[in-house]
């Protein structure tokens, strides 16, 4: 009899065993899923101005954000070059797909002096993911002539970019360009994301975001330009853009 005892108790304390286990692995199990869907900060987002082409010779500035507990974006890296980076060039990350328009410009004002030189202001903005990887991206390349006095604007475009295969353009890229004035010009970009599919969306369409890039030109060859981000960031995601002379 008392072996008999034993031996129900032993099945009990093994009943006991597999029924926490159970319980843990659906606890682990709903705090994983939890994770997986927990929403991204929504928002609209205007980052500063980042200038390039001054008199402190930087042609190259970049600037990144992440978010706080209250979705309000913190600066945690700047960047301000006097050279080109090399990643302009070679890029880490190859892009799984890109979309470009060209962007004819309007006539300049009336009494445009001849230029005596020409460059492109470049744009570029970017969501990535919480491993830093990015996703998204769109990018102004507008080429322009100035003398110090007067500024033309030639040849432009926008890029939508997808670096990978489960993020997807609902609309754009579009773009358009302009004149302030006969010596700042301007010019715009944007285009429209979403995710389906991947490690972050496997639910359906979800995290819609718009990127927008505004970059003015002026007389005296320098060029500046922000950001703009409204939607849904990815969670544990940041934004970057960066702002280059050529």
């Amino acid at each position: 009899m008392k072996q008999f005892n034993l031996f129900k108790t032993f099945l009990l304390v093994c009943a006991l065993v597999l029924l926490s286990l159970m319980v843990f692995s659906v606890q682990a199990a709903t705090a994983d899923n939890g994770d997986r869907e927990q929403a991204g900060c929504t928002g609209d987002w205007v980052f500063p101005t980042l200038y390039v082409g001054g008199k402190d010779n930087v042609v190259y500035a970049s600037a990144t954000y992440e978010f706080d507990e209250n979705c309000n974006p913190v600066l945690v890296a700047e960047t301000r070059l006097d050279n080109l980076p090399q990643w302009l060039s070679q890029p880490e990350q190859e892009p799984f797909e890109i979309k470009t328009i060209e962007v004819v410009p309007p006539p300049p004002p009336k009494n445009i002096n001849a230029p005596e030189a020409v460059n492109t202001c470049h744009i570029q903005t970017f969501e990535e993911d919480i491993i830093g990887l990015d996703m998204i991206a769109v990018q102004n390349n507008q080429t322009y002539s100035w003398n110090g006095t007067t500024i033309t604007l030639s040849s432009g475009s926008v890029s939508a970019i997808r670096y990978f295969s489960w993020w997807y353009t609902s609309s754009g890229p579009s773009g358009s360009s302009g004149y302030h004035s006969s010596s700042v010009a301007w010019a715009r970009g944007n285009a429209t994301f979403y995710c389906n599919g991947g490690p972050f969306c496997g639910g359906g369409p979800m995290y819609y975001m718009t990127l927008r890039n505004d970059i003015t030109m002026d007389a005296s060859g320098g060029c500046g330009g922000y950001g703009t981000y409204s939607g849904t960031i990815v969670p544990g995601g940041r934004v970057e853009y960066s702002v280059w002379r050529a």
